[in-house]
């Protein structure tokens, strides 16, 4: 799996379509979710804990922070 997040993280980070502020917000929503499960006591789905890892990969690819 984490051969997966990379490989789709790196085509994210050269993806010259999508800009940094995307990869931030897209981040952000995602983050957003997982605190409102976590509120909510509902189980916290994996696909949102590998979105996030893939976004922030993405972010740490371009030279960002997350």
């Amino acid at each position: 799996m984490t051969d997966e997040i990379s490989s789709l993280a790196r085509h994210l980070a050269a993806d010259p379509g999508i800009t940094d502020y995307d990869l931030w917000r897209a981040v952000r929503l995602v983050e957003d979710e997982l605190y409102d499960k976590d509120r909510e006591g509902a189980p916290i789905p994996i696909r949102l804990l590998h979105a996030r890892a893939t976004l922030r990969r993405a972010i740490e690819r371009r030279g960002g922070r997350t």
